[in-house]
């Protein structure tokens, strides 16, 4: 079993966010202007969503099973099986996607590729290995292809297979 853990550390991000939001509700409240209470708890309640959502980004994995795929956050998890995925669709979100598995029984995964360790080549390799039927969108396929080219690159730059690299 793989297990591709979160990439980055989400508490600086959630920790300059809360100083930002925390310095804005000073501002608010030394200066009181009309309706100067309602803006804080604006502030205090986006600052406490996004707090929220990136320190679930910070706690997902998605675990690599023979021909399983289990996708876990502090949410909740959802596991799916190669045989029953029928398409992939990718996600922009931001510089780099993640993607949606679609299965036969209608189920969609959200497989948070661009947020874990190895996320794109991991989740191509098991898709070939274990999910050959599943149809891949447009741009699914052009990430694959770039990924591809991304280990072949790296392969003739250290010249050995980068399977074998550990």
């Amino acid at each position: 079993m793989e297990t591709l853990k979160a990439r980055k550390d989400p508490l600086p991000a959630i920790v300059g966010t809360g100083l930002l939001g925390l310095v804005t509700v000073v501002f608010l409240v030394s200066g009181r202007p009309i309706g100067w209470w309602q803006a804080a708890a604006v502030v205090i309640v986006l600052t406490t969503v996004y707090g929220l959502f990136r320190w679930s980004q910070g706690h997902t994995t998605v675990n690599l099973c023979n021909d399983r795929i289990t996708v876990s956050s502090p949410f909740g998890s959802k596991e799916v099986r190669g045989g029953s995925v029928t398409a992939v669709r990718e996600m922009p979100n931001g510089r780099s996607p993640n993607h949606l598995l679609l299965t036969d029984d209608g189920r969609k995964v959200h497989v948070p590729s661009s947020e874990v360790e190895r996320g794109h080549s991991a989740l191509f390799d098991w898709l070939a290995a274990h999910a050959p039927q599943a149809e891949l969108d447009k741009r699914s396929i052009r990430t694959r292809r770039l990924v591809h080219e991304r280990r072949s690159s790296a392969t003739e730059t250290t010249g050995e297979d980068s399977s074998e690299i550990g």
